[in-house]
């Protein structure tokens, strides 16, 4: 019956007044669809029922945003009252720290629900994110390098931002997808693939990265990614706890921390567009090279090539502000990221 829901809401979705309607009645003596779904979302329901309720909310937000487009906020009037979608926002968030099955869902959920009007402020992302980060992170925490069977860490081709399109060995091996400059972890099946626990940690973890990227699409200023980076400079600089019988523990969690950042960045570096209203000067640079340039030795590996990706991203963003060449290659146009050996 939730499902149900979902599907007939995109089946109007060219017709706010009824969607509008169907979703959000002004009567009070009629509850919404709205209202009926968020009641599923509460703890005293079951698993698959929340999960129904999460994958119901997702199918609105696609029938809300015109032409099913979940790329940016788009300034239409909304179905929804300012009210419904808050509530939808809050509900939602209190699943980041529930059941782990719940916590990517409800990740991918609020990852939508920021791009309905109205929009959210600065101050309700970084606190959303800064939640998904203390959730996920020390979920990592707990796989191990070996238990994540890490095997290949390579990256796609940069031009000005975009990933270039010839096709490198990797990419037809099928390491690359074209359209990411990002550094892409393989994982390879071991036992441990079937441990939903694993399984779901990543999961949260890629979801958390979307997240970061959407929140930079939004709102494409040196400020943002500045404050993201204030919240993922704690993990990203994660020492070993003393006493740990495994020093991965706190290696993977530097790992999961660059993962997100290298998203960022080159979310950034996609979007950013060079205006009079653009300061001249990318002032962060020095301080974020020097978190990350450590990690470029890290103790832990598969840190270290990730690290080097990001300064490199970092870079190019730099050669964006100083040279003004956003269609310019501003790395090299094929290499692979190799782990240093210092």
């Amino acid at each position: 019956m939730l499902l149900c829901y979902g599907r007939a809401s995109l089946a109007i979705a060219g017709d706010s007044s009824a969607l509008a309607a169907f979703l959000d009645p002004k009567s009070s003596q009629e509850m919404g669809a709205i209202a009926w779904i968020l009641q599923h979302l509460d703890s005293s329901k079951g698993l698959d029922v929340r999960l129904a309720a999460l994958a119901t909310i997702r199918q609105i937000c696609c029938a809300i945003l015109p032409q099913h487009s979940t790329s940016s906020t788009v300034d239409v009037r909304s179905p929804l009252s300012a009210t419904s979608t808050q509530a939808m926002r809050q509900t939602v968030l209190t699943l980041i720290g529930a059941e782990l099955p719940l916590l990517a869902p409800a990740i991918q959920t609020l990852n939508l629900l920021m791009k309905i009007l109205p929009p959210m402020s600065s101050d309700e992302r970084i606190s959303m994110l800064r939640m998904c980060l203390d959730t996920v992170f020390p979920l990592t925490a707990e796989v191990s390098k070996e238990e994540l069977g890490i095997h290949k860490t390579v990256v796609s081709r940069v031009r000005g931002g975009a990933a270039s399109s010839g096709e490198s060995d990797d990419e037809r091996d099928g390491f690359v997808d074209e359209d990411d400059d990002i550094v892409e972890v393989e994982w390879s099946c071991n036992e441990k693939a079937d441990d939903m626990n694993h399984l779901g940690s990543l999961e949260a973890l890629n979801q958390l990265r979307n997240f970061v990227t959407s929140i930079l699409t939004e709102k494409t200023c040196a400020g943002t990614l500045g404050e993201i980076f204030t919240l993922l400079e704690a993990w990203i600089a994660r020492p070993g706890q003393r006493g740990e019988a495994n020093i991965q523990f706190s290696g993977v969690q530097r790992m999961a921390a660059m993962l997100t950042l290298q998203s960022a960045l080159s979310s950034y570096l996609k979007n950013f567009k060079l205006t009079f209203m653009v300061p001249s000067k990318f002032t962060e640079c020095g301080w974020m090279a020097g978190v990350i340039l450590p990690r470029c030795s890290d103790s832990f590996v598969p840190v270290r090539s990730i690290a080097v990706h990001c300064l490199r991203l970092l870079l190019s963003i730099v050669s964006r502000y100083d040279e003004g060449l956003p269609a310019e290659q501003v790395l090299e146009p094929d290499y692979e990221i190799k782990a240093l050996s210092i």
